[in-house]
């Protein structure tokens, strides 16, 4: 650099840390450190989302350990399961209030997970605004409610663990706590705001695909409420 005539100062650096095998090892019952493997033959172990989620999810500073035995694998062992998990959840339950006539969802292409009210239906508040039915609910709301200043701390310090690690903050207060939420507007909200959030943050953000959601088409809007 100094041979072209710049300086450190005017160069950005992105470090990009080592990867660290591991693998379960069925007669010892144990995990092991397994040696550099060519990547062709790494990727038929594991999928390209899972070794940038776990590549992601430390430190660039630091060396990233990933289990190829369970990463991105379906196993409850798995954080990029888990989060994945939620997702569909939140897609199920939208889909059943919207069959209880609760919400009315509609497809709305360019605005994946998104969501807007009609003319003729209540006005949305903020997650801020509501007062939540339980503490899983109300810690659900503020964490994705700090969305925006964790992507701007994530960007300012060049640390995209933080995105996945509020990521999974998420995903570890909904999994328990879904299926005891009542299906109601205000909740249809709150499950919104999280397919959202997760869909932006994976798929727009850190670029690892999401399944399938259960909905005909993924592109959703709120747009009414049910009177009752």
């Amino acid at each position: 650099m100094q041979c072209l005539g710049y300086t450190k100062e005017q160069f950005q650096f992105i470090i990009v840390q080592p990867l660290k095998l591991y693998a379960f090892h069925k007669p010892t019952q144990q995990i092991h450190r397994i040696p550099d493997i060519a990547p062709a033959e790494l990727l038929k172990a594991v999928t390209m989302d899972a070794l940038r989620w776990y590549s992601l999810r430390v430190p660039l500073t630091e060396v990233a350990p990933i289990n190829i035995s369970t990463a991105g694998k379906p196993t409850p062992q798995d954080s990029l399961y888990r989060l994945r998990s939620a997702y569909l959840r939140c897609c199920t339950l939208l889909q059943q209030a919207q069959h209880r006539g609760i919400i009315q969802l509609e497809t709305n292409e360019g605005n994946h997970g998104g969501f807007a009210p009609t003319e003729n239906a209540p006005k949305l508040m903020s997650l801020a605004d509501y007062v939540w039915e339980s503490p899983d609910a109300a810690t659900l709301a503020n964490l994705l409610q700090a969305v925006p200043k964790i992507l701007e701390q994530s960007a300012t310090e060049i640390a995209p663990h933080l995105v996945c690690r509020h990521l999974e903050a998420i995903s570890e207060t909904c999994l328990p706590s879904l299926d005891s939420l009542s299906l109601n507007p205000q909740n249809c909200a709150l499950l919104l705001a999280a397919k959202q959030t997760i869909f932006e943050l994976l798929e727009n953000v850190l670029a690892i695909a999401l399944p399938e959601s259960t909905f005909p088409d993924s592109n959703l809007r709120f747009v009414k409420f049910s009177e009752d």
